[in-house]
């Protein structure tokens, strides 16, 4: 699956935002809307999004997101608000800001499968980003605009995000990030058939994570390395990488990643003609 690095900004000062009062009903909502009006954050409007999504207000959802933070629209507390008010008139928050609204409203179409109208507010957030001068998580918005393509079909479009993400987080010396990137360069190839394109992708992607000294990383760049030389009939170097990946999740307790190296550790081995 897709890795990525996500993070999400706070502006100071917004944890006063008034509550918006809504007749929504489902509980999670509100309480992810207060959340949401407390920090303004992109993890939150994402969180938000599902929300919408969840209790069937896909519409309400795109409605709050794309008419909530114009002074001249939306509710009075948005209109009166001195914390919205303070971000408006400080280009860096306003940016975040609007970053953030665009980016749930991306959210919500894609779980509407409205392709088009996804990768459209996506693109406007990651601008948004940029201009608040927040590359870090541009870059990791940049992955979401890649997999959409990828779900999309768009191979080659999928790797111009992909790649596009890889040299930003290089650009920032930000090394978790240009694993996530590697990894998911990595993906693609697999998925795409292209085993052996896949495996300098997984390998660079393992290095980092031996770098950052991320056990669960380099877990799961084993794993991949051993499913590319299983599919590439090389059961040998599969063996090997399943049983590094084995002995890592063993270590860090990770279960999950145990049964999954344990089976096909198994079909690697019959494949190899050790049936016993």
């Amino acid at each position: 699956s897709f890795g990525g690095a996500e993070r999400a900004e706070s502006a100071e000062g917004a944890r006063n935002a008034p509550a918006l009062s809504t007749p929504f009903e489902p509980s999670a909502l509100k309480a992810a809307i207060a959340a949401f009006e407390k920090t303004f954050s992109t993890k939150e409007a994402e969180k938000l999004a599902d929300e919408f999504v969840k209790a069937g207000k896909a519409r309400e959802g795109l409605a709050y997101f794309s008419g909530s933070w114009d002074l001249g629209s939306g509710p009075e507390w948005v209109k009166s608000s001195p914390v919205v008010k303070s971000r408006i008139k400080d280009p860096k928050s306003r940016a975040m800001l609007m970053g953030a609204v665009n980016y749930g409203s991306a959210v919500i179409y894609r779980a509407l499968s409205n392709w088009e109208a996804a990768l459209s507010h996506y693109e406007e957030a990651w601008k948004w980003f940029e201009k608040a001068g927040d590359k870090k998580i541009a870059a990791a918005k940049l992955n979401n605009m890649g997999i959409l393509q990828w779900q999309r079909n768009l191979r080659a479009e999928t790797f111009g995000y992909f790649e596009r993400s890889l040299r930003l987080h290089e650009e920032l010396g930000d090394a978790d990030g240009v694993s996530q990137s590697l990894f998911n360069i990595g993906v693609i190839h697999e998925l795409s058939g292209s085993y052996v394109e896949a495996i300098p992708y997984y390998e660079r992607s393992l290095r980092a994570e031996e770098a950052l000294g991320s056990k669960e990383g380099m877990a799961s760049a084993f794993y991949s390395l051993g499913v590319v030389h299983w599919l590439l009939d090389s059961y040998a170097e599969a063996v090997s990488y399943y049983t590094k990946s084995l002995a890592i999740s063993e270590e860090i307790g990770d279960q999950n990643g145990v049964a999954r190296a344990l089976h096909s550790l198994g079909v690697a081995r019959w494949r190899q003609g050790f049936y016993a």
